[in-house]
């Protein structure tokens, strides 16, 4: 009996992690651009103009 309430809560927890994997990676990619635009602006020099 422990083996199988072992088992089914694997299972479980596998088919929520399936369930959320689309959300976090389009998480992750909405995250990642402004992210990486701010990181690039910050090692960029000024022009002549502006600061």
């Amino acid at each position: 009996m422990n083996d199988l309430a072992r088992t089914r809560e694997r299972r479980e927890s596998r088919n929520r992690w399936l369930l959320l994997t689309p959300a976090l990676v389009i998480l992750i990619f909405a995250a990642s651009g402004p992210l990486l635009i701010t990181l690039v602006y910050s090692f960029l020099t000024a022009g002549d103009y502006g600061g």
